[in-house]
């Protein structure tokens, strides 16, 4: 599986992981791989996303159950709008 994301940091330095513009922190890592939950979750959304220590996606579950968050690109971060 090929997927195109970011990692990205907000004004308040929050490190995030982008993928089709939606949002992910990430959960304590594991030996193996590191899983990021949507943003969202605390709303219900259980989509997520597994990296293995080398970066490549070996898990991607998109199905969110709203729209993308809004973020503009700053010189200090990334915004939410």
């Amino acid at each position: 599986m090929f997927a195109v994301y970011e990692f990205i940091t907000t004004r308040n330095e929050k490190l995030l992981l982008m993928m089709n513009k939606y949002t992910y922190w990430q959960a304590q890592p594991t030996k193996n791989y590191r899983t990021y939950y949507c943003s969202k979750q605390s709303s219900g959304c259980k989509a997520k996303i597994k990296l293995n220590n080398y970066g490549t996606v070996i898990k991607a579950d998109e199905s969110h159950t709203h729209l993308p968050p809004k973020y503009i690109k700053t010189a200090s971060g990334y915004m939410k709008v």
